[in-house]
C-alpha cells in the first residue's frame, strides 16, 4: 500500500533469511513501540497456532496476541489481556481463513490503541487494545507449542511516522 509505505519511518528489523524462533525473539526483546508496521512470515512447523504478541508488557500482563491456528484454519486476535483495566472488554475476533500448506504471512499497523492485521492477503482484522502500562510496547513472536520448530522466513518492522503534519500556529496573539 504505497500510502502506508510513505509514512515508514526508521526500520528497526531486517530479518530476510531463515532465523530461529528463539533468535527471532532475542531480536524483538530490543524493539517497542506503539506505532509499528510489521511484516512477518513465519513457517508454522509443527505449532498448532503461531503468530505475534504486539502492545505486550515486559511479563505479558498485558499484550495483544494475533495468530494464525492450523487445526481449525482459523485467524484470531486474542485481546483478553490487552487491558488490565476491568472496564475493557476482553475477547477473541476472528474467523475461519484456510491458508492451507502456505506459510502463515502477517502484515500488521499498530497505531496507538489501533491493531490492524492481515493474514496472507486473505483475511482482515482490525481491533482496539487499550493496554493500561506505560510499558506495554513490546513484540514478541508467539506459537503454543513447538516453537523449536517455528521457522522465521522473514520479518521486516518499521516506526511509523504520523499521518498528520506538525502545524505551526502563526499570526496568533493570545494575551489575557
Amino acid at each position: 500500500i504505497v500510502e502506508t509505505q510513505s509514512l515508514r519511518g526508521t526500520q528497526l528489523v531486517n530479518i530476510t533469511t531463515d532465523t530461529t524462533f528463539a533468535a527471532a525473539n532475542a531480536i524483538l526483546a530490543g524493539v517497542s513501540g506503539d506505532m509499528l508496521e510489521i511484516n512477518l512470515e513465519l513457517s508454522r512447523g509443527l505449532a498448532n497456532e503461531a503468530g505475534i504478541s504486539v502492545l505486550r508488557s515486559p511479563g505479558a500482563e498485558e499484550e495483544t496476541v494475533i495468530y494464525y491456528k492450523n487445526s481449525s484454519k482459523e485467524y484470531f486476535v486474542n485481546r483478553t489481556k490487552s487491558s488490565l483495566n476491568p472496564d475493557v472488554e476482553k475477547w477473541y475476533q476472528g474467523g475461519v481463513a484456510d491458508i492451507g500448506t502456505e506459510n502463515t504471512k502477517l502484515h500488521l499497523f499498530i497505531d496507538r490503541s489501533m491493531v490492524e492485521s492481515y493474514l496472507n492477503s486473505l483475511k482482515g482484522l482490525t481491533t482496539r487494545a487499550y493496554p493500561t502500562r506505560s510499558d506495554a510496547k513490546g513484540l514478541q513472536l508467539f506459537a503454543n507449542s513447538d516453537s523449536n520448530t517455528v521457522v522465521v522466513k522473514s520479518l521486516q518492522i518499521w516506526q511509523m511516522n504520523s499521518a498528520y503534519p506538525t502545524v505551526n500556529p502563526t499570526g496568533v496573539n493570545v494575551s489575557p
